[in-house]
């Protein structure tokens, strides 16, 4: 079934969102919100290469009894594409996404790059948060320091040639074709969600064809982002943390450039390291979803997040 613009902007309006645009850091981000404004806040901040409304059906179970608010971070969707992505303007412009939402203590949740953000500005400003969701935040579930120097060299020196010679997206020829490569990245989405997906997700090119509403210079963000310093940032962190992981992460792991699978595999060790650096976090794994855990188990993502959040004191 093919979805039409007028069918996708109906369901969204039946969703209640509104839109809004602030400044930041130098650009502009596009923020989303649904629920009532006096209601207790939720901050939802999506991964690399990916953009706030695929957070829609994690945002509408909440927005019953949560003022959620998200954004589009810089480089995607959107938001400005100004070229600069390094981490800390990441956790500027989510400090700049509080700020101008006038919320107290919110709960807030990130999603892989998202994650990563959202766990330094918890520790940055350790007093704000009333808990965070990391949701495969924690970046590759495999040490880092066991890779071969010949892999290491090999991925510095990509990181430094994307910026003398900056990547360019591939040709999409029309939203079939998005839709047909989505689903085959991401084989557990639920085809009608990946239609809405491409329909929000794209914007048609003059010359024909269609892009992704992402700067393909987002990956540099990489390049400023130092693992011994953002487990620094992470035992700052002083309220409850919930460390979200997939299952079969590793299909995503192993896939990306110049990672093969026998060093992608996942370290549960390692992943329990990086958990215990949280003076109050607690771990769980979910099942039969990969790294894109809210494009694939989106039920089981809330069903999680809802317990974390009723253990949570009250009033805390």
């Amino acid at each position: 079934m093919t979805l039409t613009a007028s069918s996708l902007a109906h369901r969204f309006e039946a969703a209640a969102f509104r839109r809004r645009r602030i400044e930041a850091s130098g650009t502009e981000l596009e923020v989303y919100e649904w629920g009532r404004p006096d209601a207790p806040a939720i901050l939802l901040a999506h991964g690399i290469q990916d953009f706030a409304l695929t957070l829609a059906p994690v945002a509408e179970e909440f927005a019953v009894d949560h003022h959620v608010i998200a954004y589009d971070l810089r480089g995607h969707g959107d938001s400005a594409h100004p070229g600069i992505y390094t981490m800390a303007h990441h956790i500027a412009d989510l400090h700049a996404v509080f700020e101008a939402s006038e919320v107290e203590r919110p709960i807030v949740i990130g999603h892989s790059l998202g994650g990563q953000v959202v766990a330094q500005w918890a520790g940055i400003f350790a007093e704000l948060p009333r808990a965070i969701v990391l949701i495969e935040g924690l970046g590759p579930p495999y040490a880092l320091n066991r890779f071969p120097e010949e892999v290491k060299q090999k991925r510095a020196r990509n990181a430094i040639e994307s910026l003398a010679h900056p990547r360019q997206h591939r040709l999409v020829a029309s939203k079939d074709h998005a839709w047909e490569l989505l689903k085959r990245v991401h084989p557990r989405l639920d085809p009608e969600r990946a239609r809405e997906f491409v329909e929000l997700g794209t914007r048609p090119l003059p010359a024909g064809g269609l892009e992704w509403k992402w700067d393909p210079q987002v990956v540099t963000t990489w390049m400023s982002n130092v693992p011994e310093a953002s487990e620094e940032r992470w035992s700052w962190v002083t309220c409850p943390a919930l460390i979200l992981t997939a299952a079969l992460a590793n299909e995503f792991w192993s896939s990306r450039r110049g990672v093969d699978e026998q060093h992608a595999t996942p370290e549960p060790a390692e992943i329990a390291r990086r958990v215990a650096l949280f003076r109050n976090g607690e771990h769980e794994e979910i099942a039969e979803a990969g790294h894109m855990v809210h494009y694939d188990a989106p039920d089981q993502l809330v069903e999680s997040i809802r317990g974390f959040m009723d253990q949570l004191p009250p009033g805390d």
